[in-house]
């Protein structure tokens, strides 16, 4: 089976685990379709061990249509939900297009499930782009979600296949008790995604003697002045890593002890789209601290700790638990975990794909 993966957006990061999943059986050839401008981005494990095709914005789709033709499946890892603009809508109608013509080769990730109806109140180019993506759901008929609690939000996208952003490997590195509690912050450093507000404030809670005992780890590199002035409000209370090298942001997270995903409730994480987070925490075999809310069905319970007010004392927990080495507050039973595993990935994509060879 050769698929096609296409990757529309800004998710390069984390596409290495699903080439592995959809690799899975070796005869398998796997190819990627990306913007040129990220490809610098991908992870050196990607661009070593794929090949990789390239392509402007403006012309992306329809060089995705040159290239379709010889694929069997092709797989939609990230769509186009976010254009507002007159020459995003141009790349719209080109998405459209091609989901016409190879419809019963695509199987589509959706992230958002509120940019696939209409978009009240905002731009016209946007609302039109909405449009779009409302026509084309009359031709996909292969969907995939992050986890069920999205899908729910539009029960017209099915059938459907779960699809993270990554798998349960069983390759954690044991926790050092002879360092500081290492957290590793999830994502980029965003203000308008991520409750840095909540943050300080926790650690403000925190005794001296808590603080002392915590580094938090941030594996997406310092872009501009504003996330500058986070992270000196955060190290005037705990100790902090940075990371300058975006394509190491995997391998450089690996070294935390737990994950944190500090998400915001009203931009409809869990119940319109999904994280990435838990994908992130499956990948690397940790534990991650994630607002209750993104999971509302607590679909990933076996790898979270869920917080709602509690987050100071959760921290303070965990800086306890590691002082008195207290292993199995970070260790994830494998007994939980098949499915989550690459397998039961891959095997319920073929059953997907071949649902479609039914019908």
């Amino acid at each position: 089976m050769n698929i096609l993966i296409i990757e529309s957006g800004a998710h390069e990061q984390i596409i290495q685990p699903a080439c592995e999943i959809l690799s899975d059986k070796n005869n398998n050839k796997i190819s990627i379709f990306a913007l040129k401008q990220r490809k610098k981005w991908f992870p050196e494990w990607v661009v070593e061990n794929f090949t990789i095709h390239l392509s402007s914005s403006f012309l992306f789709w329809y060089k995705a249509i040159y290239l379709s033709r010889y694929y069997e499946n092709i797989f939609i890892f990230t769509p186009p939900e976010y254009n507002n603009t007159w020459r995003g809508l141009f790349n719209d109608i080109s998405f459209l297009l091609f989901l016409f013509l190879f419809k019963k080769k695509i199987v589509i990730r959706i992230l958002n499930t509120e940019r696939w109806k209409v978009i009240r109140g905002s731009s016209l180019p946007m609302k039109l782009s909405s449009l779009i993506r409302l026509t084309a759901l009359k031709f996909i008929r292969l969907y995939a979600f992050e986890y069920h609690a999205i899908y729910k939000s539009l029960p017209e996208a099915k059938p459907y296949t779960l699809f993270p952003a990554g798998y349960w490997k069983e390759n954690k590195k044991n926790v050092s008790f002879q360092q500081k509690l290492k957290i590793g912050f999830l994502g980029n450093l965003d203000a308008k995604k991520r409750d840095f507000t909540l943050l300080i404030r926790t650690l403000e809670s925190l005794s001296k003697e808590i603080r002392n005992e915590i580094i938090i780890f941030f594996p997406s590199p310092i872009s501009n002045p504003h996330q500058n002035e986070i992270i000196k409000k955060i190290n005037k209370y705990v100790e902090i890593s940075l990371n300058d090298d975006r394509t190491k942001y995997m391998s450089h997270l690996e070294s935390s002890d737990i994950f944190l995903g500090l998400l915001k409730k009203d931009l409809g994480y869990g119940e319109k789209k999904g994280t990435g987070i838990f994908g992130d925490a499956l990948t690397l075999n940790r534990k991650v601290i994630a607002p209750i809310f993104c999971d509302p069905n607590r679909e990933y319970e076996k790898i979270a700790i869920y917080y709602k007010n509690n987050l100071d004392n959760i921290i303070r927990q965990l800086v306890l638990a590691k002082e008195k080495k207290e292993t199995n507050v970070f260790d994830i039973n494998p007994s939980y975990m098949k499915c989550y595993s690459k397998s039961f990935y891959y095997n319920a994509y073929v059953k997907l794909i071949n649902s479609r060879n039914e019908r």
